[in-house]
């Protein structure tokens, strides 16, 4: 896990293919306090990844172009292996049928609203004032 102090915004990385959904969860977890980068496929969510890590957690859609969404979680645990990933999609269930083989801290099946996203974090201790240890 990165080592985001309290006080200091817990470091996200939003990655879906629709443009509205991602500028929508930017701003509305930017205005709750998070520090927010997002991606619109896997390969400008590994540069990313690359430029600002290390992240707090990653919401990632299972559904990407040119690559899966469990494709891109493994790419991104290559880079830092404790990152805290949350999958959000419509198809979730069918990823995480066996909770212990599932890559995924949590799972938001869609649609879902930034209020739903922002409990999930304060549940896996990511509040906007940084890593609850």
């Amino acid at each position: 896990m990165s080592e985001s102090s309290i006080g200091e915004p817990s470091t996200l990385l939003v990655v879906d293919d629709e443009p509205m959904v991602v500028q929508y969860l930017e701003t509305e977890l930017q205005s709750q306090g998070y520090r927010v980068y997002s991606a619109n496929s896997a390969e400008q969510a590994l540069e990313v990844a690359r430029r600002y890590g290390p992240l707090d957690a990653a919401l990632v859609d299972l559904a990407l172009p040119n690559s899966s969404g469990l494709e891109l979680i493994s790419k991104l645990r290559e880079l830092q292996g404790d990152l805290l990933v949350i999958i959000a999609s419509g198809y979730a269930h069918l990823a995480v049928r066996d909770q212990d083989a599932s890559p995924a801290a949590a799972v938001l099946g869609k649609p879902f609203d930034a209020g739903s996203l922002a409990r999930c974090l304060r549940g896996l201790g990511l509040g906007a004032g940084g890593r609850a240890n």
